[in-house]
């Protein structure tokens, strides 16, 4: 797997189509990042790599699925599965996440794909049959 940390953000967005507080995207079968300092600053690298390898991973398989079911999957099998299932909130349409319009709109539509996926999960459906 390809890691490719672009030197500016204004690179990241321009080789992802993605803007820069999405922080990673996976684009060909390459995990492209925003430059590591900010990451490794924030205390989000090690998180961020991991979110986007479970992305590079499921994200042929789940390819036709709605953008909420790679997210929701990258981020429930990127952090700790004791992370409380949000209430029965809708889980958000592929311009949430994206074409978020800012850095928060994107953290909701985050958690309700995380929370949407993780529903599914526990219900009992195999991860390649999420909806």
């Amino acid at each position: 797997m390809t890691l490719r940390f672009h030197a500016t953000v204004d690179e990241f967005e321009r080789a992802t189509q993605r803007p820069w507080f999405s922080a990673a995207a996976a684009v060909n079968g390459e995990l492209h990042l925003v430059p590591i300092a900010g990451l490794r600053d924030r205390g989000l690298l090690e998180q961020t790599i991991r979110r986007g390898m479970v992305h590079v991973m499921v994200d042929g398989p789940l390819g036709s699925r709605p953008a909420w079911v790679r997210e929701g999957a990258a981020l429930y099998y990127s952090s700790a599965h004791d992370a409380p299932i949000e209430g029965r909130r809708t889980c958000p349409g592929d311009v949430e996440l994206l074409r978020p319009v800012s850095p928060g709109a994107l953290s909701n539509a985050y958690a309700r794909a995380r929370a949407c996926f993780a529903r599914q999960i526990a219900a009992g459906r195999s991860w390649r049959d999420v909806k």
